[in-house]
């Protein structure tokens, strides 16, 4: 949460890979999967039971996740909660 700085569920969140690619998430409780457009931003609902999800709640600013998709790593930053 924005006080504590570590993300729960209704939290906004920023993900960065290696090449400085951002990815933005809103970690709700239901409708994972969907996808919306904010202001030129394109964010993506995941529920805390979605292998993103669990990985993220909890998590704090420069925090690391890794996720494998369809067998490829694939390695994120933290850089913004919101």
């Amino acid at each position: 949460d924005a006080v504590t700085g570590t993300i729960v569920v209704s939290s906004l969140v920023c993900l960065a890979d290696d090449a400085g690619t951002q990815k933005w998430f809103y970690l709700g409780p239901a409708a994972g999967g969907l996808t919306v457009e904010v202001k030129g931003l394109t964010i993506q609902v995941v529920t805390p039971e979605a292998p993103l999800g669990k990985q993220l709640l909890g998590k704090q600013l420069d925090d690391e996740i890794s996720l494998s998709i369809a067998g490829k790593n694939h390695e994120y930053e933290v850089v913004e909660i919101l």
